[in-house]
This record gives C-alpha cells, structure tokens and sequence, in this order.
C-alpha cells in the first residue's frame, strides 16, 4: 500500500497531489465545483512558485554568500532559506504527503469529538512545521511508524492549545 501510495506521489508530485487533495476536501465540504477548482488551481501555481523560488534563488544566495565571507571574514556554517524551503521539503517527502490524508481525518476526528471548537482543512498548509520532522525522522530511522507517530503527537499538542 505504501508502496504504490510512493509510486503515485514520486509520478505526480505535491504540485499536482496537493491540489487534487485540496479540490476533494472542498467538494466533500459542498463547495461549489468551480470555486473548489480555482482554489485548488492557485495551490498548485503556488507551490510551483515556491519551487521555482526556492530552486532559482538558492544557487544565486549561495554565490553572495561566499563573496560576503570572504570580503568580511564571517564564517557562519548554515543558510536559512526561510519557511517556503521548509515547506516544500516537508511535501515533497513521502510521509509529508501521507500525512496529509492522515491529518485531514485526524483533524475530522477532533472536530467532530469536540477535542478543537473549529474545523480548518486549510491548516494543512500549517502543518509543515511538524511535517518536516517527521520526514527528517524518517530519513534517519527509516521508520514510517515513528515518523508518522511524531506527526500525529504533535498535531494533537498543537491542537490541544488552539482553545
């Protein structure tokens, strides 16, 4: 199952699941068809800014980066390329992008058990900042089990302060 979930996403990527996920979500919540694909069009042209951002500006930061600690003899060992860099990491991993099926019923659970007052499909898209670790886990342990364990542990913590 996995497996072929992997197959699916490596062919399409998050910049065509991403979108397909966000147009089914909106039809189940009865928005009109034509809204529901217009906004899961404008996902999918944002992600591929980001990717184009992210992937064109990095080679460029990294060249005045290299002047600026030469001409001034700063030596800082990391770049932080911003959250957008985050992002598109957590979705273009394959428990990132598992997550999301999961997390969109996770949050459904917790809507409907009362445990968040509101229901945001939307904040998916927020989720990123949890979702990278989960990847980062899994890439160090090979472990969906645990990567997903982490997701899902700090999904409920976050959403356990949203009252």
């Amino acid at each position: 199952m996995i497996e072929t979930m992997k197959l699916v996403l490596d062919t399409f990527g998050s910049m065509v699941f991403v979108p397909i996920m966000l147009f089914i979500v909106a039809l189940i919540l009865k928005t009109p068809v034509k809204k529901a694909f217009m906004s899961a069009l404008l996902a999918g042209v944002g992600l591929c800014g980001f990717s184009m951002l992210t992937g064109g500006y990095s080679t460029y930061l990294a060249n005045v980066i290299s002047t600026l600690v030469s001409d001034t003899g700063i030596n800082m060992s990391a770049m932080d390329l911003g959250w957008q860099s985050t992002a598109t990491i957590a979705y273009s991993t394959t428990v990132g992008m598992l997550f999301i099926g999961i997390g969109l019923l996770l949050q459904f659970v917790l809507f409907f058990i009362k445990w968040t007052p509101v229901f945001m499909p939307s904040d998916l898209w927020n989720n990123y900042s949890f979702i990278i670790w989960g990847s980062l886990i899994y890439v160090a342990t090979g472990s969906t089990f645990l990567a997903m364990g982490c997701m899902i542990v700090r999904s409920l913590f976050r959403k356990s302060l949203d009252f």
